[in-house]
């Protein structure tokens, strides 16, 4: 399952939703400025903005995904 880590009034994490969305891909989202644990696992694995897009513990480039490729994990 798909976990994307987002932020309140985050217009790239919108735009990455609706993508996934319209693609029917599965995911949960992680709100960081909600959940402490997961704002400390971002910034713990270096990342420094969002979204950021992880399959379990694997961060994926969701800059340049494709719907198949997402659907393939």
């Amino acid at each position: 399952m798909l976990t994307m880590y987002s932020k309140n009034n985050c217009p790239y994490c919108v735009k990455l939703k609706n993508q996934l969305t319209s693609w029917n891909v599965e995911f949960n989202e992680v709100n960081i400025e909600q959940d402490t644990n997961a704002k400390n696992f971002v910034v713990e694995q270096g990342h420094r903005s969002v979204p950021i897009l992880y399959n379990d513990l694997d961060h994926i480039n969701h800059n340049n995904i494709t719907k198949e490729q997402l659907l393939n994990l």
